[in-house]
C-alpha cells in the first residue's frame, strides 16, 4: 500500500510545487476535484430514483401539515410519515457516502500535509515556532540504547542543536484520546500493557539554508535517512511537500505519512515534528465551503440528486 500512497503523494507534491505561490488556487482545484468525485460516486452508486422519491414524499408531508394543520389526525400522521421518510432518505445516502470516502480520505490526508504543517524556518533569534524542531527515531525493543552510540548528522543546510536523548521506555500519549481526563490514563495503561513501547532517541535541529536536506541517523551499526524541508520566513505561506515521517510501510503509517520509501532494519521510524501553521484549520473550512458550492453548482449539469 505504501507504493500506492507514495504514487498519490508524488502527484500532489508535483502539484504543490507548480502552485507553491498560489495556495488558494490549488485549494480551489482540490475542492473542484473532490466535488466531481463525490458527484460521480453519488450518481452511479446510489438509488437516484429512491432519493428523489423520498425527498418528494418529505415535501408532500410537510405540505400536508401546512394545509391540514387543523386536523389532528392528519397532522400527527404527516409528522410520523415525515420522520419515516427522513430515515429512508438518510439510509439511501449511506452507501454512496461510504464509497465516496475511499478516494477522498487519502486525498484529504495529502492536502492536510500541504496546508497544515510548516517547514523549518530560518530564524537566528530562535523565536519563531518553526525555528527549531524535534527529530524522533524509534528503534526495535531488542536494541539496547545504552550500549550503542546514537548520532544525527546532516548536510550544511541543517544544524543539530542537541545531542541525542535516549528514552528506553517512553510513556507519552500516542493519541489525543490518551490525554482525556477520565479515560486517558486507562487507555494509555492498557496500550502499554498490550504493546510495550519501543525505545526512542530525540534530537533538536534548526535550519541554516533553504531547500530540501537529508538527515542521517546512526544508532550503533543501524542507519536511516530522512528528508527535511527548510525555508525562509518570507516564503512561509507557500506550499511545501512535507513528508513528516519515514517508517516501515504499515498500512496506517502509509495512509497518514506517505512520501518516502519504507525503512528496513532496527530503526522502525524517523519522524520530524513539524509545527502546525498559524490558523492551520482555516483551509478545512475553505475547502468544505468551496466543495459544497461546486457540488451544488454541478449537480444539475451532471444530473445528480442527493
Amino acid at each position: 500500500m505504501l507504493t500506492v500512497f507514495n504514487g498519490m503523494w508524488a502527484v500532489f507534491a508535483a502539484f504543490a510545487r507548480m502552485f507553491a505561490a498560489w495556495p488558494q488556487v490549488a485549494l480551489a482545484i482540490f475542492s473542484l476535484v473532490t466535488a466531481v468525485l463525490a458527484l460521480v460516486v453519488w450518481k452511479y452508486f446510489s438509488n437516484q430514483k429512491g432519493i428523489t422519491r423520498a425527498k418528494d414524499l418529505i415535501k408532500a408531508n410537510f405540505l400536508a401539515m401546512v394545509l391540514f394543520g387543523d386536523s389532528l389526525g392528519v397532522l400527527l400522521g404527516s409528522i410520523a410519515r415525515t420522520f419515516g421518510w427522513i430515515f429512508v432518505y438518510l439510509a439511501r445516502q449511506m452507501v454512496p457516502l461510504v464509497l465516496m470516502m475511499i478516494p477522498i480520505l487519502p486525498m484529504l490526508v495529502q492536502v492536510d500535509n500541504l496546508y497544515s504543517f510548516s517547514p523549518i524556518v530560518i530564524d537566528e533569534t530562535g523565536k519563531h515556532d518553526a525555528a527549531e524542531v524535534e527529530v524522533v527515531a524509534v528503534v526495535d525493543p531488542t536494541v539496547n540504547l545504552f550500549d550503542l552510540h546514537a548520532n544525527l548528522t546532516a548536510d550544511a543546510g541543517v544544524k543539530t542543536t542537541t545531542d541525542g536523548v535516549r528514552i528506553p521506555f517512553p510513556q507519552h500519549p500516542k493519541s489525543d484520546w490518551e490525554q482525556w481526563p477520565l479515560i486517558g490514563g486507562w487507555l494509555r495503561d492498557s496500550r502499554l500493557e498490550k504493546e510495550p513501547p519501543s525505545p526512542e532517541v530525540h534530537w533538536r535541529i534548526n535550519g541554516q539554508t533553504p531547500g530540501e536536506h537529508t538527515l542521517t541517523i546512526a544508532i550503533g551499526e543501524h542507519q536511516a535517512q530522512k528528508s527535511v524541508i527548510v525555508t525562509e520566513p518570507d516564503k512561509l505561506k507557500q506550499l511545501f511537500p512535507i513528508t513528516r515521517k519515514r517508517h516501515r510501510g504499515g498500512f496506517g503509517d502509509s495512509f497518514e505519512f506517505p512520501g518516502e520509501t519504507a525503512l528496513t532494519g532496527a530503526i522502525q521510524s524517523v519522524e520530524i515534528l513539524y509545527p502546525r501553521r498559524d490558523g492551520w484549520w482555516h483551509w478545512i473550512l475553505i475547502y468544505l465551503i468551496e466543495t459544497l458550492i461546486v457540488a451544488f453548482a454541478l449537480k444539475g449539469p451532471m444530473k445528480v440528486d442527493f
